[in-house]
């Protein structure tokens, strides 16, 4: 399982594998402009969930 993090053109921004699926997962967007971004738990090449993000320093 993997967490993607995408701009809102669809370009990845960050991929983080998920070994460990139990509890809660931190990523750093410190990076990140502020701005409206999408993530998604993909397993097997399928997407589970996907979800925005607003980023707002």
């Amino acid at each position: 399982m993997a967490l993607i993090l995408q701009d809102i053109s669809g370009r990845c921004l960050k991929s983080n594998l998920i070994v460990n699926n139990k509890g809660t997962l931190l990523t750093d967007v410190s990076f990140l402009q502020d701005g409206l971004y999408f993530y998604s738990l993909v397993e097997d090449g399928k997407s589970l969930v996907s979800r925005k993000m607003i980023r707002i320093d």
